[in-house]
């Protein structure tokens, strides 16, 4: 095995180790006092920052559904459904 090849391994395994692959490894530390939040996020800053998330998502989804109606022609969708097409004309 090459050295870079090696280095590189050995580089990431200690990096996983290390940092846990977890990427917000450090907002599990806070609060008053500072202390580690062993169960989960819950309750914490988190809450909000995730919500806006799933919201964020939740709207790609909507305005990738709406192109979706209208570039493949599926109007006929909205008509058969009155409740689709009240949220097709939502926006």
């Amino acid at each position: 095995m090459p050295a870079e090849r090696r280095y590189s391994n050995i580089y990431l395994t200690y990096s996983n180790y290390v940092h846990g692959k977890y990427p917000e490894i450090m907002d599990l530390y806070g609060g008053v006092p500072g202390q580690f939040h062993l169960d989960g996020m819950r309750g914490t800053s988190k809450d909000e920052e995730n919500l806006l998330t799933i919201d964020s998502f939740i709207d790609t989804a909507a305005i990738a559904l709406r192109l979706m109606v209208s570039r493949l022609r599926l109007h006929s969708i909205l008509e058969a459904e009155p409740t689709l097409g009240i949220w097709f004309r939502s926006s």
